[in-house]
């Protein structure tokens, strides 16, 4: 019997799509009526539930006033295929509530301040900061 977890690519591209609707402040149902499609085939596409043809994904990188190739960036290498299941992981929680809200206040601190931030979250959490 085939597997029916969804490919990294297409998670990735699933989570880049919420977050570039998310970006511009846009509903699943505006988005829904510039691509010709009902929301929930559109929440079909940003849960991962459905595969998204190339052509479709024109109409939305359209839609979303981008390009096709913005869905695919930061996904990195094929080799990294774990890597690539984190990055679609962390982009699905940047794209949700409150990860983009937790973005948008960090965008307004000032950059020292969000250095702070992140080394104070990078302590917390138990993980080794940035490599400069």
């Amino acid at each position: 019997m085939p597997d029916k977890t969804p490919h990294p690519v297409d998670r990735h591209v699933s989570a880049r799509i919420r977050l570039r609707r998310r970006e511009l402040g846009m509903t699943q149902q505006t988005l829904a009526n510039a691509v010709g499609l009902t929301f929930q085939q559109i929440q079909k596409y940003e849960s991962g539930a459905s595969r998204i043809a190339v052509s479709r994904l024109y109409d939305v990188a359209t839609a979303l006033d981008t390009s096709i190739g913005y869905f695919l960036e930061g996904r990195g290498g094929d080799q990294g295929v774990q890597s690539n299941a984190r990055l679609a992981e962390v982009s699905a929680f940047v794209a949700g509530d409150e990860g983009l809200a937790f973005a948008k206040v960090l965008h307004q601190m000032p950059r020292a301040v969000r250095r702070h931030m992140l080394a104070m979250a990078q302590a917390i959490a138990g993980v080794q900061g940035l490599k400069r």
